[in-house]
């Protein structure tokens, strides 16, 4: 079928294969390209891409992220609701992400390590270990990072603390990550960012955004907030909101940030519930004009996590995480 726009092939043929056979794009099982890197290939050889049978929301997101030409679904409703809250209908192109649908450790292309028992500033409990599958492990598309009751180092507990720090940098866009979290007194996973180069000086004056943090004393309650050096939890001035959600623990939700020069947004899946704004008054109040990174963390106690103790019965205990994407305009 020379003019054919799309062929159909069983299998996975790779897009280089495709274009030197002749042919104008794929059409493949969405999962063939969750095992694959194909979309940019595709793009730059001028293939089109057809993805089928997409019936879930997750799966539906994650192909309109990447701008894929076609989607073949037997929810043709779902989809088309879906079409209208993606980012990319807001705007937003796709710029990086991880999907997590490989296995054993994470992809050191996209994270590195923060590692130690040092407290981290806030008295943890944890000793942070570097690339240990038992503390950070890729897994049926998912990353799970596990704090565990282990010594190490004269620590109690492990468990992990990825990094994007020059691997992935970004200033301004959409940041938004799909998590389960753990549960349990004592537990204290985040979702965060910090300044790449420190322009104006170590903590907090070149500042914090903590997408999303949650305490295990405090059920189903997470937690946006910004520090600068005016405004920062060491003055009790700190910037933040915290917001119920009753299945954070069961159920996948997203946390996400809408990054301007003039304002931070924060969102719990399509809810805005924060708004942070630059007041124009200097780095003092805004320190968010330079390149920040991502941090996926799962802390045990500290002067937060830790003010009502740490129930030693809820470990291992994991924070899930679907995907991690930025988006810029």
């Amino acid at each position: 079928m020379p003019n054919a726009k799309v062929a159909y092939l069983a299998g996975e043929v790779a897009p280089e294969k495709l274009k030197a056979d002749g042919f104008a794009g794929s059409d493949y099982h969405y999962s063939v390209f969750q095992k694959n890197n194909w979309f940019e290939p595709s793009k730059k050889l001028g293939l089109t891409i057809n993805a089928w049978t997409v019936n879930t929301v997750p799966e539906m997101e994650w192909l309109l992220a990447n701008e894929v030409d076609y989607i073949t679904t037997n929810e043709p409703e779902l989809l088309f609701e879906t079409i209208k809250k993606t980012p990319v209908a807001k705007g937003w192109k796709l710029k990086w992400a991880d999907e997590f649908n490989g296995k054993g450790l994470p992809d050191s292309h996209n994270w590195g390590y923060d590692v130690g028992g040092t407290g981290w500033g806030n008295n943890e409990k944890q000793f942070y270990t570097k690339a240990d599958t038992l503390n950070a492990n890729v897994e049926k598309g998912a990353l799970n990072i596990t704090a565990r009751k282990a010594d190490q180092e004269q620590m109690k507990f492990t468990s992990a603390r990825l990094v994007s720090k020059n691997k992935f940098d970004v200033k301004y866009g959409r940041v938004e990550v799909r998590a389960i979290l753990p549960k349990g007194r004592g537990i204290w996973p985040a979702i965060w960012m910090l300044p790449t180069d420190w322009k104006y000086g170590n903590w907090p004056k070149s500042g914090e955004i903590d997408i999303m943090e949650h305490v295990g004393y405090a059920p189903d309650t997470v937690h946006g907030t910004v520090h600068t050096e005016a405004f920062n939890h060491v003055k009790g001035t700190q910037v933040g909101k915290a917001l119920k959600v009753n299945d954070i623990y069961t159920q996948y939700h997203v946390y996400a940030i809408e990054w301007f020069a003039d304002r931070i947004d924060f969102f719990i899946d399509d809810q805005k519930y924060l708004t942070f704004k630059n007041s124009g008054k200097g780095m003092a109040d805004w320190p968010f004009d330079q390149q920040f990174h991502v941090l996926l963390n799962v802390a045990v106690g500290g002067n937060w996590g830790g003010a009502k103790g740490i129930d030693e019965s809820i470990f291992p205990a994991s924070m899930k995480i679907d995907y991690v994407r930025v988006y810029q305009r």
